[in-house]
């Protein structure tokens, strides 16, 4: 392979990367920050740890949903634009900030709503 396409690999390894944590701390801020405590039974320290395996989970599917979407937009949008350097990276994170929420929206729709997940 040529070093361009491994440059351009990577640097959609990194925006995957931040999409995942992007996903992660939407869960965090849906389901709200796990308690720290150790005290307790068997049953808060097993909630506590449900809590910390649905924020991995659902928050890398939302961040890997969101990844989908980016990536079909920076190719057929973003990419082909002549900016500056600045300016792409703005127009990514931003559209990454933007498609993250919307795919909470959906999620929340599917879920609570109609009670479809």
């Amino acid at each position: 392979m040529e070093k361009k396409h491994i440059k351009s690999i990577a640097n959609y390894f990194i925006w995957l990367l931040i999409c995942l944590i992007i996903g992660m701390i939407g869960m965090w801020i849906h389901l709200g920050c796990p308690t720290g405590s150790n005290e307790g039974n068997f049953l808060s320290s097993f909630g506590r740890s449900l809590k910390y395996y649905i924020i991995i989970v659902i928050g890398n599917i939302r961040g890997i949903c969101a990844f989908f979407f980016f990536l079909l937009l920076d190719i057929k949008y973003i990419k082909i634009q002549n900016l500056t350097k600045f300016k792409r990276f703005l127009y990514r994170f931003l559209s990454i900030l933007l498609i993250t929420f919307l795919v909470a929206i959906v999620h929340h729709l599917l879920e609570y709503q109609l009670d479809w997940i």
